[in-house]
C-alpha cells in the first residue's frame, strides 16, 4: 500500500530513520502501470520499505528544492538522505536492483 503526500508533511516523512521510496508523478500521467511495478516491489520488500506518492502540484516547494525535473521520478532515501534516484521510464528489474542494493540484499546465484 502507498500513501499520497504533499509539501506540508514531506519533511517529517524524510526525517524517519527508515528506507523510503518517493514516487513523483505529473498529474497528467497514467500511473497504473508504474504503480503496478512499485506494488510488486512493496510485496517483495514488505516491512523494509516505506512508499509514498507525490503528485507534482501538491509538493511544489520540495520539487523545486530537490530539482525534480522529469516525471516519473523515484527517489530512494535511507535514514533521511537521498541515496539514489530514477528519472523517467523504469521497469521492475531496474527498481528491484536499486532496492536490493539499498537494503543490502544479495541476490542468490542460480
Amino acid at each position: 500500500m502507498f500513501v499520497k503526500v504533499h509539501d506540508q508533511i514531506l519533511d517529517n516523512i524524510l526525517k524517519k530513520n527508515a528506507t523510503i521510496l518517493l514516487c513523483f508523478f505529473g498529474n497528467y500521467q497514467n500511473q497504473g502501470k508504474l504503480i503496478q511495478v512499485i506494488e510488486i516491489c512493496l510485496k517483495q520488500f514488505s516491512g523494509r520499505l516505506l512508499f509514498y506518492v507525490v503528485e507534482s502540484d501538491s509538493a511544489d516547494k520540495y520539487i523545486e528544492f530537490e530539482g525534480v525535473y522529469g516525471y516519473p521520478t523515484l527517489q530512494i532515501f535511507k535514514n533521511g538522505k537521498m541515496i539514489d534516484q530514477i528519472v523517467g521510464k523504469f521497469d521492475l528489474e531496474i527498481l528491484m536492483e536499486k532496492l536490493n542494493t539499498t537494503l543490502n540484499i544479495r541476490r542468490e546465484l542460480s
